[in-house]
């Protein structure tokens, strides 16, 4: 009996000092999240659906922010195509559902680039266009 009532009295400790940790870093997390700067500037479908990419800006506010190409298929994602900075002119298409083109500009400083991207038997291939 007395075993178990240190147990259950440690792991009330336990409980309390987790939760107070994880409320910490929720707070932490909400203000940071006050700071940072998003944009969606576009959404665009594969011809049959299932996939999709999108256009967006990322930063720690609108004026350190980059220009991004995200691809998001049935269960995974991730970026693309990556360029410093914001209000960049970045178009992105599909050709069909296994090929995507993506435009932008020689001058642009390229963060990220991938020739082909995959996820499970999913395979995508991108072909970039430089004006």
């Amino acid at each position: 009996m007395r075993i178990t009532k240190n147990l259950y009295f440690i792991l009330t400790l336990l409980l309390f000092y987790t939760s107070c940790n994880i409320d910490d870093h929720i707070n932490e997390a909400e203000i940071r999240s006050e700071q940072y700067y998003h944009k969606t500037l576009a959404k665009i479908y594969s011809p049959d659906k299932r996939c999709y990419l999108t256009i967006e800006e990322h930063g720690i506010d609108s004026s350190e922010a980059n220009t991004q190409v995200i691809y998001t298929f049935d269960m995974t994602g991730g970026g693309i195509y990556a360029i410093n900075g914001r209000n960049k002119e970045v178009k992105a298409y599909w050709k069909d559902n296994s090929n995507i083109v993506i435009e932008t500009k020689k001058e642009y400083t390229v963060l990220q680039s991938w020739p082909k991207v995959h996820s499970f038997a999913d395979s995508v291939k991108v072909d970039y266009v430089e004006k």
